[in-house]
């Protein structure tokens, strides 16, 4: 492995000794961010050697895994530099793969076929890695106001020293939200690409912006002190007036993002709806607050044991967001059998109240909705509950069919266009729910 490590420093002299002035202060400049400004400054063949040392102690470069500098040397159109660098990476993958055939076929049961792949410019630093790809579709729920697309997953071999366990890294691609536009005005935006994001960074934060209607813009904070690449209305004027609203939600220490919530709306002039909202949930139960409004059909984003790595996303004719999209990521062990069914983590809401037939204490629990669904699927009249409301639909056998909840405390149920609240309702809990579709209904329905 000592002779590998050589090879590949060997290499980086080489190119270092090949790069023409402009290169060599390109590509200073594209790593700057990342680097003290006494290594960034000094645009010496030297100081190019001091540069790629500084990637290697910083575990962004390795030499089994370097998706960072080709990047990097991509983005300063330096080609050779690329190809030579790819041309090493075949060889390695091609050694990897020779060397850990008896551990890939553990895979062979739940994976068709095994490629050489990549994720985008997604890297880590790993002893030895194998690249393993397959396509997998998630079933589509009955409801027909929910769409699913075919989700492609990424399975990642990280084999360490025999003492060590080994670990899978698994990636999905979550769901397209939004118009499927290819406006030449529309900018783009694709974090792990954009920011060169490695398996190690998470996001740490989000911030978004609103008007009336719609997201104007969004932004992910990452570990690695960057941020997603914001397109903002071409003026301060413009923007002033499309973003009236905006806020932020920090994830604290061992905090990740586990599920999203979209609310989303028909778009009269095209085929695909406009996010009106959204809202973030974390692996310690917390709920970012709402983002837009929730006047639109709730969509849910998550899979059990996923946590969200990145996005990617369209900004519609540089004045809202037109399209956004998660990837989600999964570490297990390779002694664990890898899971390919759909199941997905849905918020629920419980509470127990005093029956109005025996005064009996009852039992309701119900998973979140929004009003704009329930109105329309059960044919409601009348307005919400109030801000900040969350709404659900009653999945157990008894209670009302659907409820709202304000403060996680007060207990409203829907009658005659009205809302009124359950003065005996207490012990309002909530929690999570595993479930293979999104809209599980009770079989019975009681009285209230």
């Amino acid at each position: 492995m000592a002779v590998k490590t050589l090879d590949f420093r060997v290499l980086l002299i080489q190119l270092s000794n090949q790069l023409s002035n402009d290169n060599r202060e390109g590509l200073h400049f594209v790593i700057g961010p990342m680097v003290p400004r006494k290594i960034r400054d000094d645009c010496t063949p030297t100081g190019t050697l001091h540069l790629l040392e500084f990637l290697f102690d910083r575990t962004l470069i390795s030499d089994k895994n370097f998706d960072y500098l080709i990047c990097a040397f991509r983005k300063i159109s330096c080609y050779d530099a690329v190809e030579r660098l790819q041309e090493f990476e075949q060889i390695q993958k091609q050694f990897t793969l020779s060397t850990t055939s008896t551990e890939s076929t553990i895979l062979n049961e739940s994976i068709q076929t095994i490629e050489v792949d990549k994720i985008g410019n997604v890297s880590i630093d790993v002893a030895r890695e194998v690249a393993c790809s397959f396509t997998t579709s998630e079933n589509s729920s009955p409801n027909s106001d929910c769409s699913f697309l075919p989700l492609k997953t990424t399975v990642s071999l990280e084999s360490q020293p025999i003492e060590k366990s080994n670990l899978v890294y698994i990636i999905k691609k979550g769901f397209s939200h939004g118009i499927k536009s290819k406006d030449i005005q529309d900018q783009l935006f694709d974090d792990a690409k954009d920011l060169m994001l490695s398996y190690n960074d998470r996001c740490v934060g989000v911030e978004l912006y609103w008007s009336d209607t719609y997201l104007t813009s969004i932004r992910f904070f990452y570990s690695n002190g960057r941020s997603s690449i914001v397109h903002h209305p071409s003026n301060d004027n413009q923007l002033n007036r499309l973003s009236h609203f905006s806020n932020n939600f920090t994830l604290g220490s061992n905090e990740e993002i586990n599920r999203v919530i979209f609310y989303k709306r028909a778009n009269p002039t095209q085929t695909n709806d406009v996010i009106v909202g959204i809202q973030f949930r974390t692996t310690k139960g917390r709920k970012s607050d709402l983002f837009g409004s929730n006047n639109g059909r709730f969509t849910i984003e998550s899979f059990a044991g996923y946590n969200f790595l990145c996005a990617k996303g369209r900004y519609y004719n540089n004045k809202r967001i037109g399209m956004l999209q998660f990837v989600w990521l999964k570490s297990t062990s390779l002694s664990e059998k890898i899971d390919q069914s759909s199941f997905y983590v849905l918020d629920t809401c419980s509470f127990n109240y005093t029956s109005n037939m025996n005064n009996e204490t009852r039992h309701a629990t119900g998973i979140e909705s929004s009003w704009y669904d329930l109105k329309h699927e059960f044919d409601r009249i009348g307005d919400g509950c109030e801000p900040g409301a969350s709404y659900y639909r009653t999945i157990s056998v008894e209670g009302p069919l659907l409820f709202a909840v304000i403060k996680d405390k007060y207990v409203f149920y829907h009658d005659a266009g009205k809302w009124a609240q359950y003065k005996s309702a207490n012990n309002v809990t909530v929690g999570v729910l595993k479930s293979t579709s999104l809209h599980p209904r009770r079989s019975v329905r009681t009285s209230n």
